[in-house]
C-alpha cells in the first residue's frame, strides 16, 4: 500500500462541488436517496469508484448509512448494525483518522480509503 498525495484542486471547482453537494443534500433527510448524485459531484475533486458513509456505534459495531454500491432496495439488512469484525480488515471502519491508502496497478488507482483528519 502506498499513500496518495492528492493533486491540487482549484478553489472555484471545490466551491462549486461543495455548493452542489449542499443543494443535493438539502432535498431530503434520507441521504441514500441522493447519495449517487453526491458521489458524482465528489468525483470531480476526488477520484473513486464507490463511496459510503459509515458510523461506528459503540466501538464494536458499525452502520452503513449510504453507499454508491448498488444493493437490493427492499432489503434493509445492509444498513443494519454489523460487528466491525464482519468488515474486511482493509475496509473496516475505525474511530481514528487515517490517511488515504491505495493500491496501484499499471499506474491507475484501484482502491482507496479516504478518511478526513
Amino acid at each position: 500500500m502506498s499513500v496518495v498525495t492528492p493533486s491540487p484542486v482549484d478553489s472555484q471547482t471545490l466551491a462549486s462541488v461543495l455548493a452542489e453537494i449542499a443543494d443535493i443534500a438539502s432535498e431530503t433527510l434520507e441521504l441514500q436517496e441522493v447519495f449517487d448524485r453526491i458521489g458524482m459531484a465528489v468525483r470531480r475533486v476526488i477520484p473513486f469508484e464507490n463511496m459510503g458513509v459509515v458510523r461506528i456505534l459503540d466501538g464494536e459495531r458499525a452502520v452503513l448509512h449510504a453507499t454508491t454500491v448498488r444493493h437490493d432496495e427492499h432489503s434493509a439488512k445492509c444498513f443494519d448494525p454489523k460487528p466491525l469484525s464482519a468488515w474486511s480488515p482493509r475496509w473496516r471502519p475505525t474511530p481514528d483518522p487515517r490517511v488515504a491508502s491505495t493500491t496501484r496497478r499499471a499506474s491507475s488507482i484501484r482502491a482507496t480509503r479516504w478518511t478526513p483528519r
